[in-house]
């Protein structure tokens, strides 16, 4: 259990308001975690005054739906949290149901519209799937790319990615999912020597970011160096590092960050990696500070729900954002999204 936050005597003061944060802080995922964790220190360092009566409470889940039921049950019975933040798509759409049938509040840094649609107790912290592959179709279309190619790792995420294009396309654009494979898939030889004979204008890497360098790799190996775009594992400095160059022209479409924001946050860390995600924790950390660190004892499930869908337009470390709510989506909040191009080390927005 990482509680990095709490301190001993909070542990049984009924009076503060308690968030339990379940990340993804080990496993293949471990540096989208360790950019929100970092984020929550920040938030807290920077805006003291906001967290007096406010605990964070940090536990791992790896992104294994098994520890992710084990995390939010010890949050919820043993911590007594007043509302779990989760992040990820899998764990946030295994955590939801049990959520609402048990009038919990969960805050979701999800793309996942099913998490919270239809649901009372369950809000999403960004935009839902389908409106990623919008952006990513409008940038398409000034490129005149047509023909629409996708290796995918089998992932609700990337189900929903995928949807999202099938359903906004015009007639004479096409999308053929070439191969589809388990998370822990490490051999894309097949698949590449089946797209040696493909015509494609695009390739989508949907995959996990260990995979989307394996891929990199053998293509290059086979002489194949289609143009690819893919999404948030191509903003890690890393995986474009250890690809050595194999990824330079790249695009993906992910949320934006304020510059003062990531000089600040750069500043501090002296990393990048994530950092749309570390922005989005900020943000979700800082609206929690305003909303219930003056508020003894802490407010009921539904008044929490009710205070953070009645909250007006914010500025944010993702830029300006609001709450929404449709049928579809359920309730989430609602960032600017960019297309960016990974330049040589650079991370470029071109829309």
């Amino acid at each position: 259990m990482l509680a990095p936050f709490s301190a001993a005597k909070a542990e049984s003061d009924a009076n503060r308001f308690r968030i339990g944060f379940i990340l993804s802080l080990t496993g293949s995922w471990a540096e989208f975690g360790t950019a929100q964790q970092n984020a929550l220190r920040m938030a807290r360092e920077e805006h003291p005054e906001l967290f007096i009566n406010i605990d964070f409470i940090v536990e791992d889940c790896g992104h294994l739906g098994k520890e992710v039921m084990s995390a939010f049950q010890k949050l919820t019975a043993v911590d007594k949290v007043n509302a779990v933040f989760v992040w990820g798509v899998e764990p946030a759409l295994i955590a939801a149901p049990v959520a609402e049938a048990r009038k919990i509040p969960v805050i979701a840094s999800a793309q996942a519209a099913p998490a919270s649609r239809g649901r009372k107790y369950v809000m999403r912290t960004l935009n839902y799937s389908e409106q990623y592959s919008e952006k990513l179709l409008e940038y398409f279309r000034t490129q005149s790319i047509k023909k629409i190619a996708i290796v995918q790792a089998e992932m609700s995420y990337y189900n929903l990615l995928i949807e999202g294009i099938r359903a906004n396309l015009d007639l004479d654009e096409q999308l053929e999912i070439i191969d589809n494979y388990p998370p822990s898939a490490a051999d894309f030889n097949t698949t590449i020597a089946k797209l040696k004979t493909r015509k494609f204008d695009a390739l989508g890497l949907y995959l996990t970011p260990q995979q989307i360098l394996e891929f990199y790799r053998e293509a290059a190996a086979q002489n194949l160096h289609p143009f690819v775009f893919g999404t948030h594992p191509f903003q890690s400095k890393r995986i474009v590092a250890d690809a050595g160059g194999l990824m330079s022209g790249a695009v993906y479409v992910h949320n934006i960050v304020t510059e003062d924001f990531y000089q600040r946050y750069t500043a501090k860390f002296s990393d990048d990696n994530q950092i749309p995600w570390a922005a989005n924790a900020y943000d979700a950390a800082i609206l929690f500070g305003k909303l219930f660190n003056n508020l003894s004892p802490p407010p009921s499930s539904d008044r929490i729900i009710e205070m953070l869908s009645s909250i007006q337009p914010q500025e944010g470390a993702g830029g300006k954002y609001r709450f929404r709510e449709t049928v579809e989506a359920g309730k989430f909040f609602e960032y600017p999204i960019g297309v960016f191009r990974i330049d040589g080390s650079k991370h470029r927005r071109v829309m």
